[in-house]
């Protein structure tokens, strides 16, 4: 193991936040280079902006044409934010997510009513169930653990990105609308 490398895998596991984070070799999997450490330490965000809000906070859709079921419980929060707002999408109970507004500090409980439109769809561009890597046409690439859930997954399976609230597992979940399931992962940083 060259220097450089044992150096980058000490930083990883000197974060503490960064337990789950794994070394890596430089592999060549399917001809696709294998980066070597996840997610030092820090949770990627992703955001979505509010597109617009349907009556009364019932209904809202993200910049990416996802349209959402907001709970009548949580509808009268969604009801005030306005158009242009960021959003952070994670897990909740049941079949619901949390839709955290960023610029209120405020969530909403919301169902996926019908997912994003053609011109933004994230879609898994490649995916590699023997190191289990997931690459996404937006260019994000992430690791996992081996589960049944993963061998499900496919490429061209359309996703959304959120983040794990838990204090458990990988700090970010992708959200597979194809196979209606989820799944804890860590993005790769590059050197």
């Amino acid at each position: 193991m060259n220097h450089k490398l044992a150096l980058l895998i000490a930083l990883c596991y000197s974060f503490s936040a960064c337990a789950y984070a794994e070394q890596k070799m430089a592999k060549k999997s399917r001809g696709h280079l294998v980066e070597k450490c996840l997610n030092v330490g820090k949770q990627y965000k992703p955001i979505y902006y509010i597109a617009t809000i349907g009556s009364e906070g019932t209904t809202l859709t993200t910049h990416d044409g996802t349209l959402w079921q907001v709970s009548e419980k949580t509808s009268h929060r969604a009801a005030q934010w306005n158009e242009g707002e960021s959003l952070i999408i994670s897990p909740n109970r049941d079949a619901f997510y949390r839709l955290s507004n960023k610029q209120r500090g405020e969530f909403v409980n919301a169902l996926i009513s019908h997912g994003p439109s053609a011109e933004e769809t994230v879609r898994i561009e490649f995916i590699d169930y023997r190191h289990p890597y997931i690459r996404l046409t937006d260019g994000s690439r992430w690791g996992t653990k081996r589960s049944a859930e993963f061998s499900t997954w496919e490429e061209e399976d359309i996703v959304l990105q959120g983040i794990n609230r838990s204090l458990f597992g990988k700090p970010n979940v992708l959200i597979n609308l194809t196979k209606s399931s989820n799944l804890l992962v860590g993005r790769y940083v590059d050197e």
